[in-house]
């Protein structure tokens, strides 16, 4: 990158030029090295992005739910989609912030993000007007499953589910009323 050339390991009398390139990387923030030598970062921009605050995630997962739910031509679902955003936040949060599903040698594969919410949204959106007309609690049914298929799933000892099942319960209260709460 500093001589703007490279030469073939097997003819090392062929050098080639390299012209109009453009280096890009990424790191991810849980796992691997963090450590880059200053000899290379120093020809990088280096850009950090956070995970984005709580109306930024209702807004953007709000308007993908709304788009969906138009097809289903009901008015109720108006409030659904509001409410299963905000149940889908409410339990990303708890298990975020809950260090018995953080990384570890044993589970390794609990990196929970925004992934699982596109998970959870794209698995709420694969369903079809026809079955859920003049039925919201089956919408809601559908996203209990959706949030134990994408969630619940990964988990590997039953203390984990249970308080998963904890959350999945205090979400459906909160979000949807306690008469929904069958689906946890």
């Amino acid at each position: 990158m500093d001589y703007g050339s490279i030469f073939n390991r097997e003819q090392l009398e062929e050098r080639k030029f390299l012209q109009d390139l453009l280096f890009m990387g990424a790191l991810n923030p849980k796992a691997g090295s963090f450590i880059i030598d200053s000899r290379l970062q120093r020809h990088f921009s280096t850009f950090t992005m956070f995970t984005p605050d709580g109306l930024t995630i209702k807004y953007i997962y709000g308007q993908i739910l709304q788009g969906h739910f138009t097809s289903f031509q009901d008015s109720a679902y108006d409030k659904v989609t509001d409410q299963i955003i905000e149940a889908s936040i409410f339990i990303f949060n708890k298990i975020l912030r809950d260090t018995r599903f953080s990384p570890s040698s044993r589970k390794f594969f609990y990196q929970f993000n925004l992934r699982d919410l596109s998970r959870i949204s794209e698995g709420i959106m694969q369903s079809q007007a026809a079955n859920y007309r003049g039925a919201g609690g089956k919408i809601y049914r559908l996203w209990a499953h959706e949030c134990k298929r994408v969630i619940e799933d990964r988990l590997i000892n039953m203390e984990d589910i249970n308080q998963f099942r904890l959350y999945l319960k205090d979400a459906i209260m909160k979000s949807f009323g306690e008469e929904h709460i069958e689906y946890a």
